[in-house]
Formats: structure tokens, sequence, C-alpha cells
């Protein structure tokens, strides 16, 4: 812990790792100068609640850089059972560009239910797996931002986790969550965009990447049609869907209407329909989505099917 009275008036650059921030200290408040703040693998002995954070962060008006990092998920946990942490004045922080969170999604909504962040450019969020995900106050952040109206966004199911993102030169965002199974993985991403659905509607261009999973499915066929269903629901606007190879199974069996169902439900504004394989050039996948295809054609909104070699993503 460091001492309560330290101070360092001219400090430009501060990072602290498995540090508390002891309640009364003065050092935030005399550091007035700070452009860069890290809170590094927070303890749960370090715990400090997001409205002490702020008011903190108050007093930094050149900050443009901000890093919250907690270590365990039960270091933010404690927060749930007091609702009171959503309520309160708002609190600008004029020159915030880049912000970093690690955490759970509870503390994270109680810390953007009292910022405002004009200038933000970035916004990067890992999220601890949890059964519930709610974000009124992030949608506010986004759709209060001028640069983050993304037209094109990349949903990526990678071995031990699952997460989104989009990016343009004036701003990006990503959302990731910590899960294995991949359909623990589609619960938790369909909870997050269902919640941000005013502004992944505008998206145009989707891409689906894929990381081969070593985990067998435990849900049954219906299940796993629904939940990737409610996956793609809240992107009303994408015109071209690229997709893995190894989702083309998954995603056909989702396009794929059922009894009076139209072929419109689902991605209504799809054009075309692109997919990466490789392997034996004799087998077809487009195969995979012909009835999808054949229903789009009858209704009118025809989607052009074009392979594509392998594609290769990184992420970091």
């Amino acid at each position: 812990m460091l001492p309560a009275t330290f101070q360092a008036p001219h400090l430009r650059v501060l990072l602290l790792s498995y540090v508390s921030l002891p309640l009364g200290s003065p050092l935030l408040s005399t550091a007035t100068g700070l452009t860069a703040l890290e809170f590094k693998d927070i303890l749960p002995s370090a715990h400090f609640p997001p409205s002490y954070l702020v008011a903190r962060l108050s007093s930094l008006p050149q900050l443009e850089c901000l890093s919250i990092g907690f270590k365990f998920a039960d270091t933010t946990r404690a927060i749930e059972s007091h609702p009171s942490h959503l309520v309160g004045p708002l609190v600008t922080l004029p020159s915030l560009r880049l912000c970093f969170f690690e955490g759970i999604g509870t503390y994270l909504e109680g810390f953007l239910a009292r910022i405002r962040t004009p200038l933000l450019e970035s916004l990067r969020i890992r999220l601890f797996n949890q059964l519930t995900f709610s974000f009124p106050h992030l949608l506010r952040l986004i759709n209060t931002t001028e640069n983050f109206r993304f037209s094109s966004a990349q949903l990526f199911f990678f071995q031990g986790l699952v997460g989104l993102t989009a990016d343009r030169p004036e701003g990006d965002i990503q959302i990731i969550v910590g899960c294995r199974h991949i359909d623990w993985q589609v619960s938790a991403a369909t909870q997050i965009f269902s919640a941000l659905v005013p502004a992944l509607s505008v998206v145009e261009r989707l891409v689906l990447h894929y990381e081969e999973h070593d985990l067998p499915s435990e849900w049954d066929d219906d299940v796993r049609r629904t939940g990737w269903r409610d996956l793609l629901t809240p992107f009303t606007s994408v015109k071209d869907l690229h997709v893995d190879g190894g989702l083309i199974q998954e995603l056909s069996r989702s396009l794929r209407t059922e009894g009076e169902e139209s072929s419109l439900g689902l991605l209504p504004e799809l054009k075309e329909l692109i997919y990466y394989k490789d392997g034996d050039p004799s087998e077809d996948p487009s195969e995979a989505f012909a009835s999808f295809i054949n229903a789009r054609q009858i209704e009118g909104h025809p989607v052009t099917v074009i392979p594509h070699p392998p594609s290769s993503f990184s992420f970091i």
C-alpha cells in the first residue's frame, strides 16, 4: 500500500500493480498533470468502489489514457449487492482518449454511469465470465461518442474467449469475454450484443472468425440454432457476411427457415455470403447454405455465395 501522505505533483505517467489506493490518499488529487494512469492486477484487499475512483479522476483534466484491471472476478463482485453505485453526478474526463477495463460488467457499469468522455477514441473491455450481462451505460457511452460509428465489425470465437471488435481511423472498440465452451460463448455474446442493438444495427460488414474448439457441445440442435439466431439478430443492416470454415455448419443451421418462417427474419439486408474454406476441393460448403439461398431467391432478395481462401486473423 502506498503511504497515505505520498505526493508527486509533477508526475505524468503512473502504473500501479498489486497496489491499493488508500481512501483519502492525496496522490491523485495532487498529481493533476497525469496523462496516463494504470491500475493493474487489483487484488480483493485493494478494492475501491467506482464512485471513489471517479471522484479521484475528476481532478485529472489532462488524463488521456486510463487502464483499470482486476486480478480476480471476486475482486469486483461485491459491488453487485450495492445498486446505489449506479447513482451519482456525471464527471467529464475532457482529455481521455484510451480506456481499458478488465473485471466484471457490474463494476464497469458503475464506472461508466458516472463519466462523460467526449474525446474517447478507443475503448477496450475484457470481462470475466459471468451468467448475465447488462450494459445500459456502456450503450449510452457508445451512442454519445462520435468516434464510435462503425459500419464493419468482427466476431471471434477463440479457445478461451469470445468477443467483438470494430474499428476505423477515428476510433475502435473491443469487448471480450473469457469463456471456453462454444455454446456458452454464443450465449455470452448474444447478451452483450443484444444490449448494444442501436449501435450494432448500422453495421454493414460482419466477419465471423473461429478457432477450433476441443470441447464437445452439450446443447441440442434446436437450442444451438436459436442461440445463433439470437446472436445475429442485432445486425439488421449487414450486407456482407464473412464466415470461417469452422462455422459453416453452425451458421447454415441457424439461417435455415422452418415452417412458415421468412428468410428475411435474420440478416434481412444480406447481399453476399463469403465463406473461407480449405481442405478437399471436391467438397462444396456452399451446399450447406442451399436452403437459405433458395428461400431468399423465392422471396425476391437474392444472396450471392462466394468461396474464398482461408482467412487469417490475429487478436491482441
